[in-house]
């Protein structure tokens, strides 16, 4: 088992695409600090199948992108976003920024990149299908989300998968809809649901927009 602090930092996959995609303020939405722990995750467990959910502008996308190109292995990644545009601009498509990357810099890759866009991930994450063996879960940072996303995923882990959560400081996890969320039993509701494996996507979208907005 590897420590966490013994994960080494890489900056040089952001350092190398960042300056040649769109600048966009805000983006990538991880600090410096933390695409270098990312890239430095994905070369120390050389992931072949890989979930990154949550896209935005797609700033993290291309540097996921560059780190597995300097790889220089095969792989598969899919990339999942509930909105079909980039919440901080609605002219641009969620994703744009790594499109560009794709298009514009890195050229053919040597795996395969799909978005999943406008899509929440139990709708499609039986195309997407299993052995995924390493997972960026970076969402909406506002609960039940994150738990719905993860026990929607969680048969389609590898064994000894990894999972890279981003923001999970984040003073939204404490909110009040969250609390009212636990305290209504919803969250018990899911997990059996989801054992059973009948969990309706309007009683995901359901719960989701209830913990939005603190009902």
């Amino acid at each position: 088992m590897i420590h966490i602090n013994e994960i080494p930092l890489d900056f040089e996959p952001r350092r190398k695409i960042l300056p040649k995609i769109p600048a966009v303020p805000d983006e990538p939405e991880m600090s410096e600090f933390e695409s270098a722990f990312l890239c430095g995750a994905l070369k120390t467990f050389r992931p072949k199948k890989i979930l990154e959910i949550g896209v935005a502008g797609g700033a993290t996308t291309a540097i996921i992108l560059q780190t597995l190109e300097d790889l220089g292995e095969p792989y598969e990644i899919h990339s999942v976003d509930v909105a079909e545009k980039f919440y901080c601009d609605q002219s641009k498509t969620s994703g744009f920024m790594a499109m560009f990357a794709k298009e514009k810099i890195l050229g053919e890759l040597r795996g395969t990149h799909e978005f999943h866009i406008g899509k929440v991930l139990p709708q499609i994450i039986d195309e997407i299908g299993g052995d995924i063996d390493f997972v960026i879960l970076d969402t909406v940072h506002n609960l039940p989300s994150e738990v719905l996303d993860f026990i929607a995923m969680l048969p389609y882990l590898k064994v000894g998968a990894v999972v890279v959560l981003h923001d999970v400081s984040d003073k939204k996890f404490l909110s009040s809809g969250y609390r009212g969320f636990v305290q209504r039993g919803d969250c018990g509701k899911i997990f059996e649901l989801r054992r059973a494996g009948s969990l309706p996507l309007s009683e995901y979208r359901r719960v989701q927009s209830q913990s939005a907005d603190g009902r």
